[in-house]
This record gives structure tokens, C-alpha cells and sequence, in this order.
């Protein structure tokens, strides 16, 4: 039995949570035993439990979203020791760390108890491996590198080719079995929209760096072919400081005389059920995206894809065989993408297919789990060969 103590820095949920959490439930129980370690109750915490894994709040850890510095230090200093302390108590010989920043903590706490310690990355433009000073601190605290893409990864080891060593790409997972068709017009109906109603969506938290002002802007032209259609934005403001984003979104969609064609709907548990409802899904990212989760459950569920060619999304969809790309920002292109799998159904059905094939035989989760777990028992064999142990 290994013991693994996996650290996230919230208990919000979003694309990196619910990748942490389907590694978890795919666990063999009977050779590894998680521990998830969070800041707060949240629903994070929810699905953990109801997956039977075990949860442990460390209160004072830093969240996502707030600074480290000097106002924080203390806190995170009392944090660090109760996870070392945890790691000490537990016998743990591995701690996971769900981005870089909550390495910060648990890599530290990893340090001081004498544990290894695996740095999954799952962002590019605004990863501290992009910092030349914060790179080479994470290098000290990480014995493992986990990226999500090959794009992730020539990031990290741009600024940091001392890295490559220690670097693995392990791509996401995805479920198919909770990719199971729901009844498309069900889930219309519950959100008041009839099948004759043309059905575009994105799903992403409310950032700038996931382009929904472009498919707004986009949407205004895909109005003028199909005026009878619907543009739904799933997902909600991750941080207060996004929530200005949100609001200048509202405002274009005002400016444009489409307010009535832009649906909000927040944070949803029924991510799966309202891609499966949509004619054409659409990821209109303009920052490296390193490997959008949602792109990977649009195409699971055979769906017709628009996206950017940015980051870690051309190593999921290839332009023309199973989705079409776009520039980042063109809101133009992007637009007449999405015209032309409406206008051709059978391209688009054809393509949505296609995109299926690819997470079949690239992104099972049950590749991205036995990956993962070589990793934990390549680490436990070096603990074991250690003279010191």
C-alpha cells in the first residue's frame, strides 16, 4: 500500500479539480491510499467524500488566487508544518501537488518530512514555471514534473532545460462511461430552449484568457445566418477579480444587440448533459490553453468542435480531421467555422465522430491513471533503494 497526500490549493471546482479528482476514483485502493488535503469545505470537498476518498481541511493554507508575501508568510508557514506533521504522523512517502502553487506548500511540507514530491502543471501563460527565479525554486521542490501537453511541457523547459530530467507529459483522462448520451431535448427543455433553436456553447471559467468576449462577438455574425439561435457561456467568475470581466461581457453582448442571445448560466453539475444538447461546441481560448479539460468531454461526446490554435489544443483536435481551428482572437474565423458545421451537418457529424475516435484511443482515463501510478511506484522504488531507508 502507498500512501499518497494530494494538495490543492482550493475547493472550487474547475477543469484542474475535476482532472485531480478522476485520478483519485481510478486509483487501484488496494495499492494506493489518497489523502486530499484542502484550504476549506467547498465542493471540492463535496465530491471528494462522495467518492470515498479521504479529506483532511488544513485551515491557513493559501488559496488560489491570493499573493504570497509577506502578509501571507505566517500563514503559510503554520500551514506548511501541519501538512509536514500530517506527512510525518501518516507514513506518507509521496505528496502530489495539484499546481505549482500549491507545491509551494506541499512541496516545502514534502522537504521538511522527507517526502517526494509531484508537481502537476496545468497551465502555461500564467504558471510560475514561467519565472526564471520561481522555476528553479520549483525545480528544488519537485522530484516529479507532471505536464498536461507537450505544449505545457516546451514551455516549462524554455525557461528551465535543467527540467527535462524530472518533466513527463501525462495527458488528462477522460471518463467515457459518464459520457453516456443524456436525452438531448431534456435538457433544452429545463433551460426553456425548443429543438427548433440553434445551440451553441462554451464551457470555461470566466477569464479573459478563455476568449468569450470573441465568441461574443462572434456570435453577433453566426446571428445574422441563424437568427434563431442560442449562445450558452457555462461556467462562473473563478476570483473576484474576474467578476469585472464577467460584467464587461454582459455589456458587449448589450452593445451588440444580443443580450437575448447570450445565456449565462454560472457554475452547472450538468456540464456533460448541456454539451451533448449543443449543435456545435466552441473553446475560443487566446492564451496558451495547455489542455482544456472541456475540449476533451466535447469530444468525448462526439460533438462537433470549433477551437483555437493555441497551447495543448492542436494535440487534441487536428484541423479538418476532427474539429476546426482558428486563430486566437479571430472572431471573424471563428464565426464562419461555426457557420459552415451548421450549414453542413454531415461534415459536422462527421468530424464529431472522428473527435470521439481520438479520446478513445488517446485520452482514456484509465492511461492517464496506470501513467500517473508508474510514476508513484518508480518513486517508491528509489525510497526503497535509498540507503537511508
Amino acid at each position: 500500500m502507498i500512501p499518497i497526500v494530494y494538495v490543492s490549493n482550493t475547493a472550487k471546482m474547475s477543469g484542474a479539480e475535476f482532472s485531480l479528482l478522476s485520478l483519485m476514483k481510478g486509483l487501484d485502493r488496494g495499492r494506493f491510499q489518497p489523502l486530499l488535503l484542502l484550504p476549506e469545505e467547498g465542493l471540492f470537498a463535496d465530491r471528494a467524500r462522495e467518492a470515498g476518498i479521504e479529506l483532511q481541511i488544513v485551515p491557513g493554507m493559501i488559496r488560489f488566487g491570493e499573493m504570497h508575501g509577506l502578509a501571507t508568510l505566517p500563514r503559510a508557514l503554520k500551514s506548511i508544518w501541519r501538512i509536514a506533521r500530517i506527512i510525518r504522523r501518516r507514513r506518507i512517502r509521496i505528496v502530489h501537488a495539484n499546481s505549482p502553487r500549491a507545491a509551494y506548500i506541499g512541496g516545502l511540507a514534502g522537504r521538511l518530512a522527507g517526502a517526494f514530491t509531484v508537481t502537476h502543471v496545468r497551465d502555461i501563460d500564467q504558471s510560475p514555471f514561467l519565472s526564471p527565479a520561481k522555476s528553479r525554486f520549483l525545480a528544488w521542490l519537485s522530484d516529479k514534473v507532471i505536464a498536461v501537453s507537450q505544449s505545457t511541457t516546451a514551455a516549462i523547459l524554455k525557461v528551465n532545460p535543467a527540467l527535462r530530467g524530472k518533466t513527463e507529459v501525462v495527458y488528462n483522462g477522460i471518463d467515457l462511461q459518464e459520457m453516456a448520451e443524456r436525452p438531448r431535448q431534456e435538457t433544452r427543455d429545463r433551460l426553456g430552449i425548443s429543438s427548433s433553436v440553434t445551440l451553441i456553447g462554451a464551457v470555461g471559467v470566466i477569464h479573459p484568457a478563455k476568449g468569450q468576449d470573441v465568441l461574443i462577438r462572434a456570435a453577433a455574425r453566426i446571428r445574422a445566418v441563424f437568427p434563431a439561435c442560442k449562445v450558452l457561456l457555462i461556467g462562473q467568475a473563478f476570483h473576484s477579480s474576474d467578476e469585472a470581466y464577467e460584467r464587461k461581457l454582459k455589456a458587449l453582448a448589450g452593445e451588440l444587440g444580443i443580450q437575448d442571445t447570450i445565456i449565462f448560466t454560472g457554475f452547472r453539475d450538468d456540464v456533460v448533459a448541456l454539451i451533448q444538447a449543443m449543435d456545435v461546441f466552441v473553446h475560443p481560448a487566446v492564451f496558451r490553453d495547455p489542455l482544456p479539460r472541456t475540449l476533451l468531454e466535447a469530444a468525448a461526446c462526439g460533438r462537433p468542435i470549433v477551437a483555437t490554435r493555441t497551447g495543448g489544443i492542436p494535440e487534441i483536435i487536428a484541423d479538418g480531421i476532427s474539429g476546426i481551428l482558428v486563430e486566437p482572437g479571430d472572431d471573424a474565423a471563428l464565426a464562419a467555422a461555426v457557420v459552415s458545421l451548421l450549414q453542413h451537418p454531415q461534415e459536422a457529424q462527421r468530424l464529431g465522430e472522428a473527435a470521439r475516435k481520438k479520446i478513445e484511443q488517446a485520452f482514456p482515463i484509465r492511461r492517464h491513471v496506470a501513467a500517473i501510478t508508474a510514476i508513484y511506484r518508480s518513486l517508491a522504488a528509489a525510497d526503497e533503494a535509498s540507503p537511508e531507508t
